[in-house]
C-alpha cells in the first residue's frame, strides 16, 4: 500500500515538473473552479454589451441600449457566431426565426462578441473621427482649385483685352477723352487689367496641378490603411479600409505614412501659395523661404485628421515572436499611425519565459498613447478608442479578446475573468493628459476578490494539456493547495505538488494538478499586474489627498510622528544623525 502511494507521489511530482507521467488528458468541458461559483452571479451577461451597434456619424453603443437586452440575444443568436452583419441582414435572420425586429435600427451593421471585434471597432472609431475633418478639407482644396480655375480665365481674357473706343461713351465724350487718354486712366485703376507675367502664370498652373490631384486622390483614397501580417474579417471594404499585406506591418506603414505625409506637405505649400496668388500679393523675395519650410508638421490637427488614417495590425504572439526593433522605430518615429494588437491575454503556445507586456513597453517610450483594454470592458474600451483615434501622436491600443468562437457564454466569462483575475491589466496613458505621470497614467482595474490569473487559466481552453484531475485515492499530503503554493513561491517554488480546487458534474469539489510551467505564468501574471499597480499609486495617492486632504495632513503628521519615536528609540542612531549634521 505504501509503495502504491510512493509511486502515486512520484507520478504527481513527474507530471508536475515535466507536463508528463499522468498519461490521461482532461477530455471534459471546460474546468470550472469552485472559487467562480460566487462570482458568476456579478459577471453581466454577454447581451448586455453585444452586438454593438455601428453607424456612420454615429457613436457605437451597446444595442441593448437601444431594444433591450432580449432582443440583443436573439441578434446575437441570430449573428450565428458571424463577426458581424449589416443591420439590414440581422433583420432577415431574425424573421426566419419568428423574432419581431421592429425596434432594430434600419441601416448600419452589428458587431458580435468575436475575435475580429477589435479590428472592427478600431476601424469605426479611426475612420468615423476623422470624416468631418475629411469632408472640411476636401471643401477648402475644391475652393482654392475653383478660384485659381476663375484667376487663370481672367488672365486668359485679359492677354487678349477687347479695345477702347472713346465715341462708345457719346458723340460730346471725343471733345474731352481720346482712347490713348482713355487707356492710359484705365490702367491706373487697380485691378483692372492685371495680367499675369509668364514666370507667375507657370507658378499658378503648377499650384492648380498639385491641388487637382489633391482632390482627386481624396475622392478615391480608402478612410483606412491597415497594413497587417494576420487574416483580418471578410468585409472591411464596407468601413472604408485597404488592406496591406505585409510580412512586417509596423515597418512598411512607416515608410508608408513618411510617404503620405511628404505629399501632404506639397498640399499645404500648394494651399499657402494660392493664397497669395489669389490676393496678388506673392513677393518671391518674402514668401518663397516661408512657404518652402511648410511641412505636416506644420499642420493643425484638425488637417492632420484630414488624412487617410494609417494602421497596423499584429497578434501579441507574432509580435513576440519577431524582433521588436520594428515596433519601436515605430514607437520613436513621432507619426500618426495607429497599431493594434490583438491579445488573447495569455500565451499558451511558450510557457518558457515571460509574457511580453506591449502595453508596458509602449509606455516606456513616453511619448506614445497607449490603451490597454478587453473586448468585456466596454466603457474603457469604447473611451480608450475615442481618444486614441483623436490622437496625433503614434497609439498603441492592446485589446484582450477571445481566443476562440466557441460557445459565446462561455468566450463571454473566460475574457471577463482575465481582467478580474488580475492576469491581464487594463489602463491609459496619454501623454497629453499632463505634465505629470499622475495625470497621465490611469489606472483602470478592479479585481474581483477570491480568484487570481489561475482561475481564469484554468478556465482557459488553451491550457488543458497542462491539468490533469488528481483521484481522491492519490490524494496526499505533497500536494499543496494554489493559493497556498503561490503565496509561497518566492525565488524557488515550494517542494510540493500544487493543485486548484474544481468542481465536475456535479458541482462535487475535486483537484486538479497543474505543471509547473502554469505556476510560472500565474506568477509571471501577478507579478506583472502588481508592477502596473504600484506605477498607479501614486495617483492614487494624489486623488485620495485632493478627496481627503484632512486625512492626508493627519497620515504625513502621523508618519513624522513614528520617524521621531524611532529615533529615541535608538541613541545610537540619533546621536549618529547629529554628528554627521543630519
Amino acid at each position: 500500500m505504501t509503495q502504491s502511494k510512493n509511486a502515486a507521489k512520484e507520478r504527481w511530482r513527474t507530471f508536475h515538473l515535466t507536463g508528463k507521467g499522468c498519461p490521461e488528458a482532461w477530455t471534459g468541458q471546460r474546468l470550472r473552479p469552485a472559487a467562480l461559483a460566487a462570482v458568476m452571479p456579478n459577471i453581466e451577461p454577454v447581451e448586455s454589451i453585444y452586438p454593438i451597434y455601428v453607424a456612420p456619424g454615429k457613436e457605437p453603443q451597446p444595442l441593448s441600449k437601444i431594444t433591450g437586452s432580449a432582443l440583443a440575444r436573439a441578434v446575437l443568436d441570430a449573428m450565428e457566431g458571424k463577426a458581424w452583419v449589416a443591420a439590414a441582414e440581422a433583420r432577415t435572420a431574425l424573421a426566419r426565426r419568428g423574432v419581431s425586429a421592429a425596434d432594430l435600427p434600419a441601416g448600419g451593421w452589428l458587431i458580435g462578441f468575436h475575435r475580429d471585434a477589435a479590428v472592427l471597432l478600431f476601424a469605426s472609431y479611426l475612420t468615423d473621427a476623422r470624416e468631418t475633418f475629411r469632408s472640411k478639407f476636401l471643401l477648402r482644396l475644391k475652393q482654392s482649385v475653383v478660384q485659381l480655375r476663375d484667376l487663370l480665365a481672367v488672365d486668359d481674357a485679359h492677354h487678349s483685352p477687347p479695345s477702347i473706343d472713346a465715341s462708345s461713351l457719346g458723340n460730346a465724350s471725343t471733345q474731352f477723352l481720346t482712347a490713348a487718354e482713355l487707356d492710359k486712366a484705365v490702367k491706373h485703376v487697380k485691378g483692372a487689367r492685371l495680367v499675369m507675367d509668364p514666370e507667375r502664370r507657370a507658378r499658378c498652373e503648377s499650384i492648380l496641378a498639385t491641388l487637382e490631384q489633391a482632390v482627386a486622390d481624396a475622392n478615391t483614397e480608402p478612410k483606412l490603411w491597415l497594413f497587417c501580417s494576420a487574416e483580418v474579417p471578410d468585409g472591411l471594404g464596407a468601413f472604408g479600409i485597404k488592406i496591406c499585406a505585409s510580412l512586417d506591418p509596423c515597418a512598411e506603414a512607416l515608410e508608408f505614412c513618411d510617404r503620405q505625409l511628404g505629399d501632404f506637405g506639397k498640399v499645404l505649400r500648394a494651399l499657402e501659395a494660392a493664397q497669395f496668388e489669389l490676393n496678388w500679393s506673392f513677393d518671391a523675395d518674402v514668401h518663397s523661404a516661408m512657404i518652402e519650410r511648410i511641412d505636416w508638421q506644420s499642420a493643425g490637427l484638425d488637417e492632420l485628421a484630414a488624412l487617410p488614417a494609417v494602421a497596423v495590425l499584429e497578434p501579441a504572439e507574432r509580435l513576440a515572436q519577431l524582433s521588436l526593433t520594428s515596433f519601436s522605430r515605430l514607437m520613436r518615429a513621432g507619426r500618426p499611425i495607429h497599431l493594434l494588437v490583438l491579445e488573447s491575454g495569455l500565451f499558451a503556445d511558450d510557457l518558457t519565459g515571460s509574457t511580453p507586456e506591449f502595453g508596458a513597453i509602449a509606455v516606456a517610450h513616453r511619448e506614445a498613447f497607449v490603451l490597454q483594454t478587453s473586448l468585456s470592458r466596454w466603457e474603457h474600451l469604447a473611451t480608450g478608442l475615442s481618444a486614441a483615434s483623436r490622437s496625433s501622436r503614434p497609439s498603441v491600443a492592446v485589446i484582450s479578446t477571445p481566443s476562440s468562437t466557441g460557445q459565446l457564454d462561455e468566450a463571454w466569462l473566460a475574457s471577463t475573468l482575465l481582467y478580474s483575475s488580475r492576469a491581464f491589466a487594463t489602463f491609459t496613458y496619454d501623454p497629453d493628459a499632463g505634465a505629470h505621470w499622475t495625470e497621465q497614467f490611469q489606472w483602470m482595474q478592479s479585481p474581483t476578490e477570491g480568484i487570481g490569473p489561475l482561475h481564469a487559466i484554468a478556465f482557459s481552453n488553451q491550457f488543458r494539456d497542462h491539468f490533469r484531475i488528481v483521484p481522491e485515492s492519490d490524494w496526499s499530503d505533497d500536494q499543496m493547495d494554489a493559493s497556498e503554493y503561490l503565496d509561497q513561491f518566492g525565488k524557488a517554488p515550494p517542494l510540493k505538488v500544487p493543485f486548484l480546487l474544481v468542481t465536475n458534474g456535479d458541482c462535487t469539489p475535486t483537484r486538479a494538478a497543474f505543471t509547473r510551467e502554469l505556476a510560472n505564468l500565474c506568477r509571471d501574471r501577478a507579478r506583472a499586474w502588481q508592477s502596473l499597480a504600484d506605477m498607479a499609486a501614486p495617483r492614487q495617492q494624489t486623488v485620495q489627498e485632493a478627496q481627503d486632504p484632512e486625512s492626508a495632513r493627519k497620515e504625513g503628521a502621523s508618519q513624522a510622528f513614528e520617524q521621531v519615536l524611532a529615533l529615541l528609540s535608538d541613541p545610537e542612531k540619533l546621536l549618529s544623525g547629529a554628528r554627521s549634521g543630519s
